[in-house]
């Protein structure tokens, strides 16, 4: 048995023909003998994006993003209308030890640049994304990622 503490808050808004989408997340776990399976987790595409998915672990968690985008194009086949869509992430977080400082300097900072589709299959995306130190990773997706 564990007690942990986790907030999301994500939202959407267009502005000037974009789609803006700011998040947060926080979490701790409030144990201090905290199983390895319980900790939080960043890298992955908008989550520092030039990590590996998962690839920081930590007892407590920062991550604000901001993704815009916009729509290219849409392509037409057989009655199926595919959405085209490109754009961009900014991340800064990070993930925190027992004792560890949580503050600005101590944070991380990704990004990454994608492009998208939306089929009747679902949702594809091919990203690149950078994190500080030099770290890049692309990504692909397709289907809802849960």
């Amino acid at each position: 048995e564990y007690e942990r503490a986790f907030l999301a808050v994500d939202g959407a808004f267009s502005w000037r023909g974009f789609t803006v989408g700011p998040g947060l997340e926080l979490g701790s776990n409030l144990d201090d003998d905290t199983s390895p399976l319980n900790l939080f987790q960043l890298g992955g595409f908008s989550r520092l994006s030039g990590l590996g998915r998962g690839e920081l672990l930590g007892k407590d968690s920062f991550l604000m993003r901001v993704f815009i985008y916009q729509e290219l194009t849409e392509i037409v086949i057989a009655s199926a209308r595919i959405r085209v869509v490109a754009g961009i992430t900014l991340e800064t977080g990070n993930v925190f030890q027992d004792g560890d400082s949580i503050t600005w300097d101590a944070l991380r900072y990704g990004g990454s640049i994608f492009i998208g589709a939306d089929t009747s299959a679902g949702p594809v995306r091919l990203a690149w994304g950078h994190t500080d130190g030099g770290r890049t990773r692309f990504a692909f997706s397709f289907g809802q990622s849960f």
